[in-house]
């Protein structure tokens, strides 16, 4: 799958919002660099450090946690 803002690279950033009590969700997907920009609204490298992918229902944990 490729990343949802540039369309080059692999997603490797896959992101799911939950909304309020109804529970909609918004699911994104970026490479490493796009999830990373902050000129693009992107996420701080120091919020992805030190996490890993989870399932579907499970809760993300920082990996020295695991």
């Amino acid at each position: 799958m490729l990343c949802e803002r540039c369309h080059e690279r692999e997603a490797t950033v896959h992101i799911t919002n939950i909304f309020g009590p109804t529970g909609e969700t918004k699911k994104q997907d970026f490479c490493e660099a796009c999830a990373t920009d902050p000129e693009g609204g992107g996420i701080s490298p120091r919020a992805l450090r030190g996490w890993k992918s989870y399932g579907q229902g499970d809760s993300p944990t920082p990996e020295n946690e695991s």
